[in-house]
């Protein structure tokens, strides 16, 4: 997962990474891994669009004044109990369920990118915005 992680930041991807959701609960990788890599990502300049739960303040806040960094926060039962975060990047999706031992699965398709890009957009319009 870290490799992962970090062959995004290797890559220059046009456009910005998508994120759907953060899980409010330790994600087994460490929270201080993903926010080591967030602060490389800035230095990079690289545009993140987020999409979180009212429900993950620690996320919220922390993401708040980042640059390069957007946020739309869906409130609700809207992925209520959902453990699972979506990456989107250039011709790529990565699906991860955090655990104690993280799973994820990473899609190199052009045709699933785009699927979960729009449906990112479409969520994206209906979030608040910070």
């Amino acid at each position: 997962l870290k490799t992962a992680f970090n062959e995004m930041l290797s890559k220059s991807y046009n456009g910005s990474y998508r994120v759907f959701g953060l899980t409010d609960s330790d994600t087994g990788l460490g929270d201080k891994f993903l926010k080591r890599w967030d602060e490389k990502r800035i230095k990079k300049r690289i545009r993140k669009k987020l999409i979180l739960r009212d429900k993950s303040p620690g996320w919220v806040d922390y993401y708040l004044n980042k640059p390069y960094t957007e946020i739309g926060i869906i409130g609700g039962d809207a992925a209520s109990g959902l453990n699972m975060t979506i990456n989107v990047y250039g011709p790529r999706t990565m699906l991860i369920l955090w655990s104690d031992y993280p799973i994820s699965i990473i899609f190199n398709s052009v045709d699933i990118a785009e699927n979960f890009r729009s449906y990112f957009d479409f969520l994206w319009k209906k979030s608040r915005k910070t």
